[in-house]
């Protein structure tokens, strides 16, 4: 199965980008950039009409939970995180083990 767009997280930090490539494969970007992350998270996240919600990410937490962005807390997130040249070094997210963009149900009701 192909992996959605993931930052993972190591010691609080945005360490690398995962993604699967069009044939399938498990890749890691080079660099990790606001604008590219935002963008490629959106895409996924925001293709189904029906997410009337606007959820664009998903946290895993350490303690096994998640926590949905919408698009106004993800870009939040994003900005608090990964590091820009204008806001320095990033935040950092104690218990975070990954974001990964949203990937909504085309089922009905479950």
């Amino acid at each position: 199965a192909p992996l959605v767009s993931t930052l993972v997280f190591r010691d609080g930090r945005v360490d690398k980008w995962l993604f699967s490539t069009q044939s399938g494969h498990v890749a890691k970007k080079r660099s990790i950039a606001l604008q590219a992350v935002g963008d490629s998270f959106r895409r996924v996240a925001l293709a189904h009409e029906s997410n009337d919600e606007r959820l664009c990410a998903v946290l895993r937490m350490s303690d096994g939970t998640a926590r949905p962005l919408n698009e106004e807390t993800f870009d939040d997130f994003c900005a608090t995180v990964i590091p820009s040249d204008a806001a320095g070094r990033p935040a950092r997210q104690a218990h975070v083990v990954c974001a990964h963009a949203y990937v909504h149900s085309r089922g009905g009701d479950g």
